[in-house]
């Protein structure tokens, strides 16, 4: 760590894991800034198959398991059923895969527009290359 700006750098040679006695893992890998889910809202939900038999009990079916009125979610986390922690990592999970996917639609609308742009430049650059050879083509009248 700097002494005057207070900031560290970048030093990691090596990769290196360690397992943690909770049971956790820390990877400290050179070049990696950020791990991130690589799943989808179906594997989600076949991970957590409890909370989604749990969910097809609520009576309405477009349930947002907020606090709606006849939700099976909230009700079986009040009587013990499903485990409050749980349901509060289904919930993490559900929206950094949706933070993702918007993560995704953004990036890949922003590759569209810059393919679209793309194409109108290459068309101009070939409309304009064919009035400049089209003005350098003798014509009979020229004659």
């Amino acid at each position: 760590v700097n002494d005057v700006t207070g900031k560290g750098r970048h030093t990691t040679t090596a990769r290196e894991l360690m397992v943690l006695r909770g049971g956790g893992i820390v990877i400290d890998n050179p070049g990696i800034r950020e791990v991130h889910l690589w799943t989808d809202e179906s594997t989600l939900r076949e991970r957590f198959a409890d909370i989604s038999a749990i969910a097809t009990e609520c009576q309405f079916h477009d349930c947002k398991h907020g606090g709606d009125r006849g939700c099976a979610i909230r009700a079986a986390v009040t009587e013990g059923r499903l485990d409050a922690r749980r349901y509060q990592a289904f919930l993490k999970l559900e929206e950094e895969i949706a933070h993702l996917r918007q993560r995704r639609k953004k990036r890949q609308m922003t590759v569209e527009r810059r393919g679209k742009r793309e194409r109108k430049v290459v068309a101009r650059v070939r409309e304009d290359r064919t009035d400049h050879e089209r003005d350098l083509t003798p014509r009979a009248r020229d004659w």
